[in-house]
């Protein structure tokens, strides 16, 4: 039914909950579409890491054959001392790409059922005033209907 239609047959209240509902099933989407893709990082970063960790053992049997000819920092070397310190250097760093990865997905979690409860609470604050405006409203014709009337009871008496 088009929304101009919903608001001439139907209350306010009955348009408003259909639009929480369509806001609560729009943001379910974009949450689960967003889980989707950050699943879809952390298997991106999982590959990067079995890539980064048979590279660095790679170098490291290089290394320890003497047989890697090019330049690297000193502070680089360091971590190619034995396979233990370089595995956990590597593991360290896909550890912290993982958390990383799981940060981003609960902050945009959490902003988007944010912005839904708060664009829900203003359509209810704005319903609200909108009320009270009319009430007002109603109020005013009244006491302009009253006033007319004693008018009115002035001239014919």
């Amino acid at each position: 039914m088009p929304f101009l239609k919903k608001i001439f047959f139907f209350p306010p209240q009955e348009v408003i909950k259909d639009f929480e509902r369509n806001i609560s099933d729009l943001v379910s989407i974009f949450i689960e579409n967003e889980q989707g893709l950050m699943a879809q990082c952390r298997d991106l970063e999982n590959h990067h890491h079995e890539k980064l960790l048979e590279i660095a053992i790679n170098t490291l049997e290089k290394i320890m054959k003497s047989e890697f000819d090019e330049e690297m920092p000193d502070d680089v070397r360091m971590l190619f001392v034995d396979k233990d310190t370089i595995v956990n250097a590597v593991n360290a760093s896909h550890d912290i790409h993982l958390l990383k990865i799981d940060n981003r997905e609960d902050e945009i979690i959490t902003k988007a059922n944010s912005w839904a409860s708060t664009l829900i609470e203003k359509v209810h604050k704005n319903e609200i005033t909108r009320n009270r405006d009319r009430v007002k409203e109603i109020n005013q014709f009244i006491d302009h209907l009253h006033n007319e009337l004693e008018a009115m009871d002035i001239l014919e008496a």
